[in-house]
């Protein structure tokens, strides 16, 4: 026997669900624009990051030869000195910073589409 979902589950999925300017007609819970959006506005922000730590990398070889340290020396706090990805080298930093990005967009679409909120109450059964 299936218990039927709390009353305001579907309320929630209601004013969670994609609000639309030019798409017509569409139901959808998470928006095919929106996750378009969020696909090339990730990518973008790979590629931009991709250059920041090929600048910093520069940087770092330039105070390292004129006797200024690299950038693991002066960019990071005292005690916190391998804490940030971006002063790795590209190839190990960028498939770390992809999945922390990956992660944090996918949390976000549960939570605003109502997944999160609908799972916790089926698996809380």
């Amino acid at each position: 026997m299936r218990l039927p979902l709390p009353a305001g589950v579907f309320a929630l999925m209601d004013d969670l669900r994609c609000k639309h300017d030019v798409l017509t007609e569409h139901n959808d819970l998470i928006c095919s624009a929106g996750i378009e959006r969020v696909v090339t506005g990730r990518d973008v922000a790979l590629k931009q990051i991709e250059q920041l730590i090929e600048q910093l990398d520069a940087i770092s070889r330039l105070t390292s030869e004129i006797g200024g340290g690299t950038a693991q020396d002066w960019a990071m706090k005292v005690g916190h000195r391998y804490d940030s990805w971006m002063t790795e080298n590209a190839d190990k930093a960028l498939p770390a910073i992809t999945r922390n990005i990956d992660r944090s967009i996918w949390r976000d679409l549960m939570l605003k589409s109502g997944m999160m909120a609908l799972m916790d109450v089926i698996f809380s059964w």
